[in-house]
């Protein structure tokens, strides 16, 4: 059986559906031949280079874009001339980049549903050829066009199969999409870190540089977008710092929603305790995890248009023994266990999270014990072996959803 993997995100793109993508394929690759079709040129670290080359790359040409924000604001005629030129996209490049592949078994995948991969579900069915789609979650809530929602109803009801990355994406989907047919849970994995030497040689600089050796320390990884809820962090510091004069906060990642955060630690006056990292590498998002006490995403599920699917970074931190503060909304009730490996907070307001924080920090033993039951259970139940097994050993069938939790 040949894998063929269509996608207009995958690595070096940021992300959790970038990483999720890569690492399914990386251990599919290593058992069958396999494929990624993508139009972002794939990037393979230099660490990943034998693994990797079990798999080939090919970058699809460029296509015309087709923002699911600006659909609506489009003229009748602007709309027309995308909609064909993505018809012909789909009829006159993609299919006979396929072609040579379906003399022999095959199972097509669609990496993630956009307006744009909809022209590809089309030209696929239009051929008989079947596909799969994989879901996370955001893209099925937004946005409420009808016209997209009859698109996005029609790719996935016609599906071979249809995949979720969390129990809670799969409710959303079948409700959202009308789906009688199952829907199958593929969860994230989580990679382990290697090189622990260059790890805690990492955090020594880090600790060095910004005067963290006496540091109680909280951890955002992520988006800067206000999914993320760092805000609820933020408002929860002023009061925090009281009972926790050493308290540091380091957020690392990129977004949108960098100036806002920037004006509510101006205005809270929180420049002594917060730090914007940016965007970081692996190596040093490792030592991130290894530094502080707490990590924390107060994930929240905004106006019904936002959503978090699952969390990997709930998981990355499980690994390195550290316990997870997490909104209970979207998947991460399945990344965090309340009480076992982190806890789960009601995120319509800052309270509840300042409130989670301070119990950690007033309770080593608790904080301790939460971050040796997440590594326990991130290491033996989610793994990418298990994930990518999902897919090569229980192709879809009919029956109910697979979990890995059960």
């Amino acid at each position: 059986m040949r894998y063929i993997l269509l996608t207009p995100n995958f690595k070096p793109n940021p992300g959790g559906i970038a990483e999720y993508l890569n690492q399914l394929w990386h251990y599919i690759g290593s058992h069958h031949p396999a494929h990624v079709f993508s139009t972002v040129p794939p990037h393979i670290p230099s660490n990943q280079k034998t693994e990797a080359m079990a798999y080939e790359c090919q970058t699809l040409p460029d296509l015309p874009a087709l923002e699911i924000s600006t659909i609506e604001t489009l003229t009748p005629q602007q709309a027309a001339l995308q909609f064909l030129q993505l018809k012909s996209y789909g009829q006159k490049v993609l299919l006979p980049l396929l072609r040579p592949y379906l003399s022999e078994p095959v199972r097509i995948f669609i990496g993630v549903w956009q307006p744009t991969t909809h022209f590809w579900c089309e030209a696929l069915r239009k051929e008989h050829i079947p596909y799969s789609i994989f879901t996370y979650g955001l893209e099925i809530i937004y946005p409420p066009s009808s016209k997209v929602q009859q698109w996005r109803q029609a790719d996935l009801q016609a599906a071979a199969s249809v995949y979720a990355c969390s129990a809670a994406t799969v409710q959303l989907v079948r409700d959202r999409c009308q789906l009688t047919q199952p829907v199958q849970v593929v969860y994230p994995g989580v990679q382990p870190f290697i090189n622990p030497q260059a790890i805690e040689k990492t955090a020594i600089a880090i600790r060095e540089k910004w005067h963290l050796q006496n540091s109680q320390t909280l951890l955002s990884v992520g988006r800067l977008v206000p999914r993320k809820g760092f805000d609820l962090v933020l408002q929860s510091l002023p009061q925090l710092r009281q009972s926790f004069p050493h308290l540091r906060y380091l957020i690392a990642g990129e977004g949108a929603d960098r100036e806002r955060l920037t004006e509510i630690i101006h205005s809270l006056k929180l420049d002594s305790i917060v730090i914007l990292l940016g965007s970081v590498d692996e190596l040093t998002k490792a030592a991130l995890y290894n530094i502080c006490e707490i990590f924390v995403m107060p994930n929240r599920f905004l106006d019904g248009k936002d959503w978090e699917g699952f969390g990997i970074v709930f998981l990355e931190a499980a690994l390195m023994g550290k316990p997870s503060i997490g909104g209970n909304n979207g998947g991460v009730s399945e990344a965090i266990i309340h009480n076992q490996t982190g806890l789960l907070v009601d995120t319509t307001n800052h309270q509840e999270t300042e409130n989670a924080i301070a119990q950690l920090f007033h309770n080593p033993g608790l904080r301790h014990q939460l971050g040796i039951n997440a590594r326990a259970r991130a290491s033996n139940t989610f793994t990418w072996q298990k994930s990518g097994q999902i897919l090569l050993e229980r192709p879809f069938n009919g029956s109910k959803t697979i979990s890995l939790l059960s």
